[in-house]
């Protein structure tokens, strides 16, 4: 049986593990927002989906393999106990809604629903 040192290791080694796949996910949502927003400030609504690249359905495809680990890491106890890490991935999951509702809003061709979306992304954005 291990001892509590040993189980302590392990323990900050999962937490230290925890953190990077975090910051690892966050940077692939600032990815595709920046794809997102770069398809905007080129195209904006009129054209975007006609020349986006990457188009938004490949966005989508991207972001629908994050966000089932965003929510299974955010049901974990350990990132209840960290708000930090918490906080990162409540804007993973925002992140994603917003670049779904900006699909949508496309395809029915609603520009002031579009220009919402594009303005709460345009707050996450970072390099």
């Amino acid at each position: 049986m291990p001892s509590d040192g040993a189980f302590k290791g392990r323990e900050t080694e999962l937490e230290e593990r925890m953190t990077g796949l975090t910051t690892e996910l966050w940077g692939l949502i600032i990815e595709h927002i920046n794809h997102v927003l770069t398809a905007d400030r080129y195209y904006g609504f009129a054209h975007f989906d006609k020349f986006a690249d990457p188009s938004i359905e490949q966005i989508l495809e991207a972001i629908a393999i994050i966000e089932p680990l965003v929510v299974a890491i955010l049901a974990s106890q350990h990132f209840k106990a960290d708000p930090e890490r918490a906080m990162k991935l409540l804007n993973c999951q925002m992140a994603v809604h917003l670049i779904k509702r900006t699909n949508v809003s496309l395809k029915s061709g609603n520009e002031e629903e579009y220009r919402d979306c594009i303005r709460k992304l345009s707050t996450q954005r970072q390099h």
